[in-house]
């Protein structure tokens, strides 16, 4: 929680015996399950807990005013500081399967609502190349011109830094962006190094990604 250490501790502590300890046990499992997203729908929270009653446990806590805020028609926000909070329990008590589970459901689920930019930072943090490569294709099909600068601030943002470079040179998509986003950015060896890398991937990915050739050709 933001500020300083002991606001911090006193935020939590007053969660923990006003807030958290008046839910039942259902409750609790059911915000755990959906702390892995800011806005919450009834369908979504639905998709996190695998519950059938999950919309009517997410109407209840709006009415209770649970730290939720309509921003739209079905679709809540919730509070900053208490997302927080839910992250830090939920790391804590919810075991590894599960928490990879929830985060693979809610990226499949941004991925069918087309928000691919939010797909693509949750497939990101998985390292689900099948996930990363879906939206990147799904970007370009969407706008060729409007893709090329955003993969690019992606790329700068999430990729480069973030992940391994054995992961990025295994997946073509990546690979194919990282000299783009070093040439963007000015960065003449890094654009030389990536360039040398893609150069080398290019035999084993013509099959599945004959994209890449063209790129090295257009950018050697």
């Amino acid at each position: 929680l933001s500020g300083t250490h002991g606001k911090s501790t006193s935020l939590r502590q007053y969660l923990d015996e006003f807030v958290w300890s008046r839910w039942e046990g259902k409750t609790r499992l059911f915000l755990l399950r959906c702390s892995v997203a800011k806005e919450l729908t009834s369908s979504l929270c639905q998709i996190l807990t695998e519950e059938p009653d999950a919309g009517e446990t997410l109407n209840k806590l709006v009415e209770q005013g649970a730290f939720l805020t309509e921003v739209e028609k079905g679709r809540y926000r919730m509070h900053d500081l208490f997302h927080e909070y839910l992250l830090n329990r939920a790391e804590n008590e919810l075991d590894l399967q599960t928490a990879e589970r929830m985060r693979r459901a809610y990226a499949d689920w941004l991925m069918a609502q087309k928000d691919y930019y939010a797909a693509l930072r949750e497939y990101t943090r998985l390292l689900d190349s099948a996930g990363i490569n879906s939206c990147l294709r799904a970007i370009s099909d969407f706008s060729v011109l409007q893709a090329v600068e955003s993969e690019m601030n992606f790329a700068k943002r999430h990729v480069m830094g973030k992940l391994s470079d054995d992961f990025i040179e295994s997946n073509p998509y990546l690979l194919e962006r990282m000299p783009w986003a070093h040439f963007l950015g000015g960065d003449a060896v890094g654009f030389t190094s990536w360039m040398d890398r893609m150069n080398e991937r290019i035999p084993g990915f013509m099959e599945e990604h004959p994209s890449i050739a063209e790129t090295a050709a257009f950018m050697g």
